[in-house]
């Protein structure tokens, strides 16, 4: 990348850049009301990792954020890295559309609710557990209580709850989607703790994710999971009708 091109990037590309984050902690600290946005961005070409945040409010104890909130997004990015580093080829999808059968970055990565349920569901449960056996500390310095797993869980189940019948499915959510939140980030990580729970909290990283640039994201799946996405959307789909308090149950082995 030469100079030119750095400016581009950093001054027009409008969803990833470092203006873009920048403005984002300006607006909150001006208007007093929180909000964030972080992400994995790139840097295959380079050969690392490029994470971009807006000024993590919490860890600079600003508009009363909690530390925790932080502590979730560093470890939701962090898992985006962990996809990443299992795919060599440096060659993009279009527009970060998953496209079955290709082997493209963005196509390796799987379906949005995949990429982004699994960070929603690792950085979750790993949270928790850290902070249960005492290797994260509980800060508690936030203007509000930072709720359990159980209670987070439970609100992203009210969210998919409420859009699955008026939303596209979640196989079929991309990022431009505005149900996005909650039939991408909120269901798959349903999806994903409802997946792991008959197999392994481990087996994304020792079983499907060290095979997926051979076999592609589906081959992947039925080779990890021995059934198809279509036949594992159904059984999620049988998942989804039960109770919170038999969907809550998964959650007793974190």
């Amino acid at each position: 990348m030469d100079r030119k091109e750095c400016e581009e990037d950093v001054l027009e590309n409008k969803d990833h850049s470092f203006d873009f984050y920048r403005k984002i902690g300006a607006r909150a600290l001006l208007s007093r009301r929180p909000s964030g946005n972080a992400g994995h961005n790139g840097g295959a070409e380079w050969g690392f990792h490029r994470m971009t945040s807006s000024l993590p409010l919490g860890f600079v104890g600003q508009l009363g954020v909690p530390v925790e909130d932080e502590q979730v997004t560093v470890l939701h990015e962090y898992w985006h890295s962990l996809q990443h580093s299992f795919i060599q080829t440096t060659s993009r999808g279009n527009g970060q559309k998953y496209v079955p059968g290709e082997r493209t970055r963005d196509s390796l990565l799987g379906p949005v609710w995949f990429g982004e349920g699994s960070a929603v569901a690792m950085a979750e449960i790993t949270h928790a557990q850290l902070r249960a056996s005492g290797e994260l500390s509980a800060w508690g310095d936030g203007e509000w209580e930072w709720q359990s797993l159980e209670k987070r869980m439970s609100q992203k189940m009210s969210e998919v709850q409420a859009s699955r019948n008026k939303c596209p499915a979640m196989a079929n959510i991309e990022y431009s989607s505005q149900c996005i939140q909650s039939m991408g980030y909120s269901a798959g990580a349903w999806a994903v703790i409802f997946l792991l729970s008959e197999f392994s909290q481990d087996i994304l990283l020792t079983e499907f994710h060290p095979v997926v640039e051979e076999k592609t994201w589906e081959g992947a799946f039925i080779h990890t999971f021995g059934m198809s996405s279509s036949e594992f959307y159904e059984k999620f789909d049988d998942f989804l009708e039960l109770s919170l308090d038999d969907q809550l149950k998964l959650l007793s082995r974190y």
